[in-house]
């Protein structure tokens, strides 16, 4: 990467942000209960620079730097680039002040700086501070103020004055065990002797901090303008206060004392982030109430976590000894997938006495409303593909399956007499008959259901097509069935008073404004028939009985395909292309959308995803083999977008 890119990088991470989702002031960002945070995880076997990462940093331009095993690595959002000292060196601390990288290991330390060409060379400080110590020890950490660099070795601190670019050196008395940057204050830890604040070069004891003599601190993070929260290894957190430590009354130290604590630092003023040796990465809030635990059997690499950063958009990143994690831990999005009990694609999502239903490609996965942190379990007997779900009573719900039609009561799942593999199912005469359209990949059928039974079914006779996943239905005001499959353009149906026969068909296609005869999906939005097409979206005029662009598709483009369109109850429009999920913002002065791309190629779409609207707050959105949860209370600033850029 040249330097003009490097720049052009850096301004896109300026920008990007500045309007990123949740670049908001630290007490308003919040961190989601619900589901799985969004995770981007690179291996060791992808990248195979990415073993042993000790400390991870980002410079003035966005960028990611890593110091481990295999030296310095750097991170542009899309290529891992490696720079190593002339003695190639394994490095354990980094710390980023203007263009350099000051970096130490074992027996080393110095800074990396780019020349013209916006390449890194190494520029050693050992022949500075040979005088002090030699050999030299091990740097284990780097830390950064204003004015200063210093190299943390248990022996001693070396500390570089970036102007005139001379060292001072502190010696331990026993052995240093750790330094700490906690807002403005470093401290640091002498075995047997304490904590101290490192103060115009001076190591000065802490008051009232005898407590932890004995202990092995492991963190101290800002709590407040005047006290602190120190993490020790076995015995909880304590709480300073500028005069003494007392343990932190919170259930929190009941398991940080029965595991390992090994790092931790603040995320904004009401959350932290603490890394265990066993029990993964535990996300906090000031209470000290635990928001969320992630560990290895939710997709981290290891339970063990040799590092924590986070960058200036506000996502975590975690070292492991193989390979590093990106987190975004106060997206809006989260996630529900395997991890959590759903396995298999979603298909269709419903509400259903107090609990939430998915139907996938894999059974019916139920998760308690009070449980929605927790994990989903399958109905029994569902298992197969079920892509359709309907409420027919206060007591049945039913799942159209791909070998028959499922009744649901009791969280116990029953085959109906109906064979045939279910695409979909909608409601045709809920009032007198209960009857209700099923249709299959054979055809269309009429099925009565009373007290969860099913009384009559008919084949309706007549139907020209055939209904595959992509069907969609849409019956309007005058009784018309709107109906399409992927291939055979838009049909609109009418049925005899019986319901089993066809009594008129139409189609329609390129001859009457659609601008294909395939990959139409209907939908109903502001009372309204509208065509999700691979040009846009477009409605009917009834009177031309033509379909045309609807008004908003302007806003949309023509370039990306649509695949599912809906609105929510403020009646703000959704719409979900190939590529993108875009909210068009109803305007409360004017009759107008404002269009606001929420998320740009966050992941590839399948064929029929959708959003299921839980409440005003929350929505699910079916992508690949994923639900992820949204919150619709959260609002961006600026259009945004969720990439591989950093």
């Amino acid at each position: 990467m040249d330097m003009m890119q490097k720049l052009l990088f850096g301004l896109i991470c300026f920008f990007w942000s500045w309007g990123i989702l949740f670049a908001q002031s630290g007490d308003k960002s919040s961190i989601r209960k619900r589901g799985l945070p969004l995770m981007k995880s690179y291996t060791l076997t992808d990248y195979p620079v990415l073993a042993h990462n000790h400390q991870i940093a980002q410079g003035k331009r966005g960028i990611i730097f890593i110091a481990n095993d295999n030296g310095l690595v750097e991170f542009d959002g899309i290529n891992w680039r490696q720079y190593q000292t002339p003695e190639q060196s394994s490095l354990k601390a980094l710390a980023c002040v203007k263009d350099r990288i000051y970096v130490g290991g074992n027996g080393d330390l110095g800074y990396f700086a780019p020349d013209k060409q916006a390449n890194f060379t190494f520029v050693s400080l050992v022949p500075q501070v040979k005088q002090f110590n030699f050999p030299l020890p091990v740097f284990t950490k780097v830390i950064a103020t204003g004015s200063q660099v210093i190299f943390f070795s248990a022996k001693g601190l070396y500390l570089y004055e970036v102007d005139t670019q001379r060292f001072k050196y502190i010696a331990s008395r026993t052995k240093f065990l750790n330094i700490f940057q906690s807002a403005t204050h470093l401290f640091v830890q002498e075995s047997n002797r304490g904590l101290f604040l490192l103060k115009e070069k001076k190591l000065v004891p802490l008051i009232g901090s005898e407590v932890l003599s004995s202990k092995r601190v492991q963190c101290i993070l800002p709590y407040n303008q005047t006290r602190f929260l120190i993490g020790t290894q076995h015995d909880g957190i304590y709480v300073y206060d500028g005069q003494g430590c007392t343990e932190w009354k919170r259930p929190i130290n009941t398991m940080l004392k029965a595991t390992q604590l090994y790092q931790g630092i603040p995320l904004s003023q009401n959350y932290f982030a603490l890394s265990t040796f066993d029990e993964g990465l535990l996300l906090l809030d000031r209470q000290g109430n635990i928001v969320q635990k992630i560990s290895k059997q939710f997709g981290l690499p290891s339970n063990v976590i040799s590092s924590l950063f986070l960058d200036d958009q506000q996502r975590l990143w975690l070292g492991f000894a193989q390979g590093v994690i990106q987190i975004d831990v106060f997206s809006p999005l989260r996630v529900y997938n395997q991890k959590q009990g759903l396995v298999g694609i979603p298909y269709d999502v419903i509400q259903f006495q107090g609990a939430l239903y998915v139907g996938t490609s894999q059974g019916l996965f139920r998760l308690d409303s009070q449980e929605l942190a927790g994990q989903f379990v399958q109905v029994p007997r569902s298992k197969g593909v079920n892509q359709s779900l309907v409420k027919v009573s206060n007591q049945c719900l039913l799942s159209g399956h791909a070998e028959c039609l499922l009744k649901v009561e009791k969280n116990q799942a029953s085959v109906l007499p109906f064979r045939g593999n279910v695409m979909r199912i909608t409601p045709l005469d809920t009032v007198h008959r209960n009857t209700w359209l099923v249709f299959t990949k054979d055809g269309l059928y009429t099925v009565n259901i009373n007290q969860g039974k099913i009384s009559a079914q008919v084949k309706v006779k007549g139907l020209p097509i055939v209904f595959d996943e992509s069907t969609r239905v849409v019956i309007d005001t005058n009784g018309f069935v709107w109906t399409s499959n992927a291939n055979q353009g838009v049909l609109r149906l009418k049925l005899t008073n019986e319901a089993d026969s066809i009594q008129n068909v139409r189609l329609y296609g390129k001859a009457t404004g659609l601008p294909s005869s395939a990959n139409n999906r209907v939908f109903r939005i502001q009372e309204q028939l509208v065509v999700a097409t691979k040009k846009g979206v477009f409605q009917y005029n009834a009177t031309k009985d033509q379909f045309e662009p609807h008004p908003f598709t302007q806003q949309l483009g023509t370039q990306a395909a649509v695949l599912w369109v809906g609105e929510d109850a403020k009646k703000n429009i959704w719409v979900l292309s190939e590529r993108d999920i875009i909210l068009l913002e109803r305007s409360h002065k004017h009759p107008k959308y404002h269009k606001k791309v929420l998320f740009h190629d966050i992941v590839k779409l399948r064929q029929s995803p959708f959003i299921h609207f839980i409440n005003e707050q929350r929505a699910l959105i079916a992508v690949s083999n994923e639900l992820l949860s949204y919150d619709l209370t959260h609002r961006a600033k600026r259009d945004t977008s969720f990439s591989a850029l950093i």
